[in-house]
């Protein structure tokens, strides 16, 4: 790429009056905005059409913008990729800055949504899949070189028609983020910053955090959901708009849009849209290989009839679920919706997404230390793909707790992130790669839950079954010897029981170690009959309460011959995980907002308290705020209001406010309320005091005459 600085002709202020840049010719206008403009041109002497992006004027003449244009510029020429908009040159041409671009035949996809919507229909999913698949390929090539796009939307994504594509359109990303942070204009005037388009921000790059390609991925995220779907998930129309919506995550369901949606593809949305980048893809690699895999088994289908939008969620008073949180509501990010577990691991299962060529993707739950792959039917995982061998993989957990996949000498071979492994070698499979095998995809999930995490460090070190010995006849097994509970819900311990007498034998059980609400066991002796086994349950329920506290509890089973003479014991371990719950209510009190805190789980909790005013006619401090409560304990926090503009004279105004009250891994609460705004001097305050003026000078008029 050349970065060139020659004279300019026939240029005015006005964008639209350009006939000539440098050696290129403008022919017409293709986008005029703003903050630039966008020309087809001819370079002189030759055929080659090229597309110019001219940048506004006043943006041209601020010295950091122009050596950031042209710095970027030039590191954008270096890609050269399929689906990215080839930069040929940047130039610096006194008040004109401008950027020399591969003239691309088509349209936007913007367009082509908008065609669709005015049709009332919604695009073909193998499209949709192909189009962001490509994007994907494109971004991951940036990202290795150093490039975040910083704002991926449709807008910026061009297609056309291409034979060579499977879905028949070829798509190409444009305009990468040379505006990542700018301000324009002076102190006198006020600044503009530049961040992006708000409706497609990743929360970290709503909040002015540092970026890196996995925001990219979110944008890509909210740009598959709209494709799909037909409207984008949070329709911001400003940066604290999409912080806004994002902490709520109030967008309505994909299947409720589009019933006919594969389950695989609502698991890549959410998976994008996750608002902890370190709960997304790993890369754009990662989703664009599973949008390539779902792009080959997704079948060809009409334009769909766009389904009637259901209307947007009201506003309620106070918002609590219907039921006691489950273990899938208890996430490590913030305020991230539950996620179903049958579509990606968010829950208590490590498990294997298993996409197969010619049927719908499915998942596999990893609940044993191997699991063998292949089409003979002695696998543990049997497929029917005819390219997969008779054993084509085994997977097993390492004792560290990672995966690893084996390949066992097939011929078609096995890849790994596209990479192939040689025959019989193990490589480690991290979470969120891709195996292939024939023309089947596996992508590995992990449960990311506390009771998850919990359940696959228990797995690394098992505890043998323990078998004890009663006397010299009486053999005890218990399984299992160690437990993972979050409180509210169960588990069994059973106690196997061998009687190797001639005759019947009663046995007692009991439990030390734990408190009495905590278990329940029958309190009837086991009759075992001579050379027969039998089996007594003992179920462990801690209560759902702030004083269950969580940690890891040891405690004893003694299993004993009726008559007590002897008896045997087992160590066991409990370990009982956190639970989140949280209620909240929000008060006008004097002059200003009183917001309640009660933290119904059992374990210390932040919450972020947020408000907002729509009409801004108050000043409310803080606007933001943290507050940490004690698990089983309550707590309050003030704000402040001042009106920024009190009546001198009239009635009360009233201002609607809005609190949101937000907790890692819980739905937020969100409360209304109305605020008053006395005038300094009220009707009937005034009629008072007019009446006592009055009354004053008529009794002054006496006093005279």
């Amino acid at each position: 790429m050349r970065v060139r600085s020659q004279p300019m002709t026939n240029l005015t202020s006005e964008h639209e009056s350009l006939k000539h840049i440098a050696n290129y010719d403008l022919l017409d206008p293709i986008g005029l905005g703003g903050m630039s403009s966008v020309f087809r041109a001819q370079e002189h002497g030759t055929d080659r059409m090229v597309a110019i992006k001219v940048m506004n004027q006043r943006l041209a003449a601020i010295p950091e913008f122009r050596d950031r244009f042209l710095a970027q510029a030039q590191q954008i020429a270096a890609l050269d990729h399929p689906h990215i908009v080839r930069v040929y040159e940047a130039a610096a041409d006194d008040d004109l800055l401008y950027m020399v671009m591969e003239h691309f035949d088509g349209v936007s996809l913007r367009t082509r949504i908008n065609e669709y919507l005015a049709n009332q229909q919604l695009l073909e999913l193998r499209e949709v899949v192909s189009i962001c698949r490509q994007v994907a390929q494109a971004l991951h090539f940036a990202h290795e070189r150093g490039l975040v796009h910083r704002d991926v939307k449709p807008d910026n994504v061009l297609i056309k028609t291409s034979a060579a594509m499977p879905a028949g359109i070829h798509a190409s990303l444009t305009d990468f983020g040379l505006l990542k942070r700018i301000i324009w204009g002076d102190s006198s005037t006020g600044g503009i910053e530049i961040l992006g388009t708000p409706a497609y921000m990743s929360p970290e790059q709503a909040r002015g955090w540092a970026l890196d390609g996995r925001s990219d991925v979110y944008s890509l995220g909210i740009m598959l959901y709209e494709l799909v779907t037909g409207q984008q998930p949070f329709p911001a129309a400003s940066i604290n708009e999409a912080i806004l919506m994002q902490s709520q995550g109030d967008s309505i369901k994909v299947q409720e849009l589009r019933p006919n949606v594969p389950p695989a593809l609502i698991s890549i949305i959410l998976r994008a849209l996750r608002l902890n980048p370190d709960d997304r893809y790993e890369s754009a690699a990662d989703i664009g290989r599973e949008l390539e895999a779902l792009e080959k088994s997704i079948k060809q289908l009409e334009a769909e009839t766009i389904r009637p939008f259901p209307p947007l969620p009201t506003k309620r008073k106070i918002e609590h679920s219907s039921g006691a949180p489950t273990v899938f509501d208890v996430m490590p990010v913030l305020d991230q919706p539950a996620l179903p577990v049958d579509l990606i691991s968010g829950g208590t299962d490590d498990l294997i997404l298993l996409t197969p060529p010619d049927a719908p993707p499915r998942t596999v739950v990893l609940d044993r230390p191997t699991l063998s792959v292949g089409r003979d039917l002695n696998n543990d995982l049997i497929l029917t793909d005819p390219l997969v061998s008779r054993r084509h993989i085994s997977i097993e957990r390492l004792p560290d707790g990672r995966l690893a996949v084996t390949d066992a000498g097939t011929m078609n071979g096995t890849y790994l992130n596209d990479v192939r492994l040689a025959k019989k070698t193990t490589a480690v499979w991290s979470d969120g790669q891709s195996v292939k095998i024939g023309s089947t995809w596996l992508t590995l999930r992990l449960a990311r839950t506390p009771i998850g995490v919990g359940r696959r460090q228990m797995s690394l070190t098992p505890a043998a079954p323990k078998e004890i010995s009663l006397g010299k006849q009486t053999k005890v097994r218990v399984t299992p010897l160690q437990s993972v509970i979050e409180p509210g819900r169960a588990v069994v311990i059973r106690i196997d029981v061998e009687n190797q007498h001639t005759e019947t034998q009663s046995y007692r059980f009991s439990l030390e170690g734990l408190d009495d609400s905590w278990y329940t066991i029958a309190p009837l002796p086991l009759n075992v009959p001579a050379r027969l086994s039998s089996e007594r349950l003992i179920t462990l329920h801690p209560p759902r309460l702030p004083m269950t506290t969580p940690a890891m509890y040891s405690y004893k089973i003694t299993v004993s011959s009726q008559d007590e003479q002897a008896f045997a014991t087992a160590d066991c371990v409990l370990l009982v995980y956190p639970y989140y719950e949280f209620a909240s209510d929000a008060s006008v009190s004097g002059r200003g907002i009183r917001i309640q805190l009660a933290n119904q789980g059992n374990e210390v909790r932040y919450y972020v308290i947020e408000t907002r005013e729509p009409s801004n006619m108050l000043i409310i401090a803080p606007a933001r705020v943290r507050v940490s409560v004690k698990a089983g304990e309550s707590g309050e926090q003030a704000l402040r209001v001042q009106p920024k503009n009190r009546p001198w004279l009239g009635t009360p105004h009233h201002y609607p406010v809005e609190v949101y009250v937000r907790s890692d891994g819980l739905p937020p609460q969100f409360h209304t309320l109305e605020y008053e705004v006395e005038p300094l001097f009220t009707w009937w305050a005034v009629t008072i005091a007019i009446i006592l003026a009055i009354s004053v000078l008529l009794y002054v008029l006496t006093i005279i005459y």
